[in-house]
């Protein structure tokens, strides 16, 4: 399980706390942790090949945590939200990532 927030959002979480009264660190993250396994099936599926999704393929190193999500209650206080659902960003990631290159 991890933490996963699209980079503009990380950005506007920044620019937030530049402007707010928040005192020591502040973690940011969504807070919602997902499973790495999920984000593999939604880019299979996303980019129309699901079938080359190998799960255990790669084993989970020794060191690895199970769960790695951010506290987020300072960085919410704050008002701040994100905007780029995970779906969003990883079908933005294929788009980008394609050999057509981003959208015109």
């Amino acid at each position: 399980m991890r933490d996963f927030l699209h980079v503009s959002d990380v950005a506007r979480a920044f620019v937030t706390l530049l402007g707010a009264d928040v005192r020591g660190a502040v973690n940011i993250g969504s807070g919602d942790p997902v499973e790495v396994r999920q984000i593999a099936q939604m880019l299979g599926v996303t980019a129309g090949r699901p079938d080359l999704i190998d799960y255990g393929a790669i084993a989970m190193r020794a060191d690895d945590p199970p769960l790695l999500v951010a506290d987020a209650t300072k960085l919410l206080q704050t008002g701040w939200l994100p905007r780029i659902s995970l779906r969003e960003g990883l079908e933005e990631a294929l788009r980008l990532g394609s050999p057509e290159g981003p959208p015109a």
